[in-house]
């Protein structure tokens, strides 16, 4: 199961859903939309010079944990997924809600089409659906695993799609027109899936506690990662494809994409690292964590240089279990999501 419900695997312990339910575009405000004081009015965008790490806005539609987060392409939009089985779609500088989906089964994990125009949602349901951004209806079905699809992502050229699942496997589809054109078999089950910025790879991480890096044209497993650091919850590429960094229950590491080497090991959480992503820049990463073997973490959510592992700033206002991150397109702004069933914009 994936990432955070590794923390807390008793409480997850629930019923699924089978298929998938409608949804509404909706233009009304978030009930709960919080700026802090120093952010100016609502609905306001950020003055310049506010402190990194400084909460510039939380959105409190969702009702249980939130699982997954991205930021559109244009920068104005953010998905959220939860285990509410809810889809949101708000927008990044208010927090007015856009588009709710109801999955009907957990969502842990989330997409954006490069272009911007759907969102790709993974969930415990053991289906990938593809939803129209701007009207919220299924555009798509993708079924292929016979395990809950725990990670998801669209290749940067925005013509293939990657699921990973407790199954053991990542499944390769074409989107136009849909179909399955490869599948590769891992060792356990995989929690992490992410493209190589040329398209050509994909990265997976698991319970057997390594990063698999497979050619996708080949279908050949190029690499196999090994960092000793327990089970790989998140896997990222960097902008420039030279590096890779993965996530797991003691340590972040950063490898050489091209020959598999160590270049660094970051031990600033105390707690399982759930997500991690690079800047836009490729010069900074953004992580969280969340309780692990009964530790709770101080530090849950902490930005760091990419180069040096120097930590550049730690939020400190979300909570102590967190489950997902991401970065503005811009760089400028980070989002978190996690067990407190909310979604927080904090400044890069």
């Amino acid at each position: 199961m994936k990432r955070s419900m590794l923390a807390a695997s008793t409480v997850l312990a629930i019923f699924l859903f089978s298929g998938c339910g409608s949804a509404a575009p909706l233009a009304q405000q978030a009930p709960a939309l919080v700026f802090p004081t120093a952010t100016g009015e609502t609905g306001q965008a950020p003055p310049s010079g506010v402190k990194p790490g400084t909460t510039l806005l939380t959105y409190r539609g969702h009702t249980d944990w939130v699982t997954a987060a991205a930021w559109s392409p244009d920068g104005k939009e953010i998905a959220t997924g939860s285990n509410d089985t809810t889809m949101q779609i708000w927008d990044a500088r208010t927090g007015t809600q856009i588009v709710k989906f109801n999955r009907q089964a957990q969502i842990t994990s989330l997409a954006w089409s490069p272009d911007g125009k759907q969102v790709l949602v993974g969930g415990l349901d053991g289906l990938a659906v593809i939803i129209d951004a701007s009207s919220g209806q299924v555009a798509l079905y993708l079924q292929g695993h016979t395990g809950e699809v725990n990670a998801v992502a669209w290749s940067p050229d925005g013509t293939r799609i990657a699921t990973a699942s407790s199954d053991r496997t990542v499944v390769i589809w074409d989107v136009n027109p849909v179909q399955k054109v490869a599948t590769f078999q891992a060792s356990a089950q995989l929690h992490a899936v992410a493209w190589s910025p040329d398209s050509k790879r994909v990265a997976a991480g698991g319970n057997d506690e390594l990063v698999h890096i497979w050619d996708v044209s080949s279908g050949q497993e190029v690499f196999t990662y090994h960092g000793g650091q327990g089970v790989v919850l998140a896997v990222a590429w960097s902008p420039d494809g030279a590096r890779i960094a993965s996530g797991a229950e003691t340590a972040i590491q950063i490898w050489d994409a091209t020959t598999g080497t160590a270049i660094q090991t970051y031990h600033g959480h105390t707690g399982a690292i759930n997500a991690l992503a690079w800047s836009p820049d490729g010069k900074r990463i953004a992580s969280v964590s969340s309780a692990s073997g009964g530790e709770t973490d101080p530090n849950p959510a902490q930005e760091w240089n990419a180069v040096t592992g120097a930590r550049i700033v730690s939020y400190q206002g979300h909570g102590n279990n967190l489950l997902c991150v991401a970065w503005s397109p811009d760089g400028t702004r980070i989002v978190t999501g996690g067990w407190d069933r909310t979604a927080q914009v904090w400044q890069a």
